[in-house]
């Protein structure tokens, strides 16, 4: 790649800071001025008689229509409404479009670390002799106050870039489960890094493509921070990152990359997101490249623990099926954790029968780890049936089960499975039904499964993940676990 379509991207990103210092889009009518008597198109705000997007996440499908409703439960409350804009934002906190944003809209808890809206920000440049490397605080409407606008032009040598921001004695984020930044990028692909200099200057960086136009926030968990290759302190050692005094952070778009460009970046904080994961009922046949978008959804979030419920033949059949045991493999080296599939007909089998069934998976396909009993009963004295099943899975190997009366069940089940799915039928049921159902229960042993649904709707992600770990979400109304949805990286993405 010649320079020359290296500085093009800087140059593009440079021509949406105005001399008013206006941050803007210049796509579609973005930018244009705007009053009472020339509105904005649907989907824009009139900030600063300027037309901007609303700041929302890219979704697959939009979440824009009404969904269907479950279990006597509400819509997913989709319209385009301000608080709609409230996914990824700062609770308590006033949105792009000036709503202050409260849980029910699927904000994120947390504090702010840097807004960028004081003059004296506390980041000074670090970079080698040749690199050049500029921060310029911005106004920036689309968000709030202000921005820090960070052009660079890495040394194409090995050269390096970025800026830190030290913290003296040292700043506790034990409470915090990761970093959020919303970064406005041009799609360079070049590499946006965040690195951390932990308790005991030990640095650990997260590294993500910068690869979309406009805003985006990019949340970093902690679980994904690796340790870096440059390391101050001499025998470092390979202890885990340690959060209880941070010393310091840094910033480097482009880093390492030779390259040249531009972003904004606004509204830095520690986030507290409840660790959830999905649970993927994956009755579909393993013809070859069938279980792959699965595979590859997990490769690009390994953070993001992940079920997968295989169902050879209403159970394991009666005989190894090869084509199951080869993509069984498959998904267990991607770091998918296999359940197969058993019914209890709602504690009217025979138990010996569901045993020997559990039995056979075992005997069948060794790399499962788990069963998954479905129609499981959720009347009071029903209990004993399941603790059994569950202790013959743990006998015979097993190391987790997952039950799933699909409906609110009594606490009085609490420790029958590992995992109890509360929840499953078609639309969005009301997050407030979810808290109520998962009252008495440990979060972590709780599971939601939704269908018919046309986008991943991360607001309700973020409600139901304060209440429940595992969560599914699918397109499909009639035949919903037969195949997989067009928007499973956006659910993986909202499950970080």
């Amino acid at each position: 790649m010649n320079r020359d379509t290296r500085v093009a991207p800087s140059f593009f990103l440079l021509g949406l800071l105005l001399t008013s210092g206006c941050l803007v889009q210049n796509i579609d009518e973005e930018g244009r001025a705007c009053d009472a008597e020339h509105p904005c198109s649907a989907g824009r705000s009139c900030v600063d008689g300027v037309c901007l997007a609303h700041v929302t996440p890219a979704s697959d499908g939009g979440d824009g229509g009404p969904s269907e409703q479950g279990d006597g439960g509400s819509t997913d409350g989709g319209g385009g409404s301000c608080l709609d804009a409230c996914v990824d934002w700062l609770c308590g906190t006033s949105n792009a479009c000036g709503a202050v944003c409260q849980p029910e809209n699927g904000c994120v808890e947390g504090s702010l670390v840097d807004g960028f809206d004081s003059g004296d920000t506390g980041w000074v440049i670090f970079k080698d002799d040749v690199t050049r490397f500029e921060m310029t605080t911005v106004s920036s409407p689309a968000l709030s106050g202000q921005a820090l606008w960070l052009d660079y032009d890495i040394n194409q040598a090995g050269g390096f870039g970025g800026i830190e921001r030290l913290f003296g004695e040292g700043q506790d984020w034990r409470q915090a489960t990761g970093l959020g930044i919303w970064v406005y990028g041009a799609a360079t692909g070049h590499p946006f890094r965040l690195e951390i200099y932990d308790t005991h200057w030990v640095r650990f960086e997260f590294i993500v493509a910068e690869d979309w136009t406009g805003w985006k926030h990019v949340y970093a968990p902690f679980s994904a921070f690796a340790r870096s290759v440059f390391q101050p302190v001499p025998d470092a050692g390979s202890a885990p990152l340690a959060l209880e005094a941070v010393k310091g952070l840094s910033i480097s778009p482009g880093y390492l990359s030779g390259a040249q460009g531009a972003v904004v970046v606004d509204q830095l904080a520690l986030l507290r997101r409840p660790e959830a994961g999905a649970i993927v009922p994956l009755y579909i046949y393993p013809s070859p490249g069938a279980w792959a978008p699965l595979i590859e959804g997990k490769a690009s979030h390994p953070t993001v623990p992940v079920l997968a419920i295989i169902n050879p033949d209403t159970g394991p059949g009666v005989a190894i099926k090869p084509e199951y045991a080869t993509s069984i493999s498959e998904l267990a080296d991607a770091g998918i954790t296999v359940l197969g599939y058993v019914h209890a007909s709602y504690s009217q089998r025979d138990a010996s029968v569901v045993r020997e069934e559990i039995s056979r998976y075992r005997s069948f396909y060794p790399e499962a780890r788990g069963i998954f009993i479905d129609e499981m009963a959720n009347t009071e004295g029903q209990e004993g049936y399941y603790r059994a099943l569950s202790d013959h899975a743990r006998d015979v190997g097993f190391s987790l089960t997952v039950g799933n009366p699909g409906a609110r069940t009594p606490v009085s089940f609490r420790g029958t499975v590992d995992v109890l799915t509360i929840s499953e039928g078609p639309g969005l049921t009301e997050a407030g039904l979810i808290h109520e159902s998962a009252a008495g229960f440990d979060r972590g042993s709780l599971s939601v499964l939704r269908y018919g649904l046309p986008s991943a709707s991360p607001a309700y992600v973020n409600q139901v993940r304060r209440d429940v770990r595992y969560i599914y979400l699918t397109h499909d109304a009639q035949n919903p676990w037969t195949s997989l949805p067009s928007y499973l990286n956006s659910l993986l993405d909202s499950l970080r």
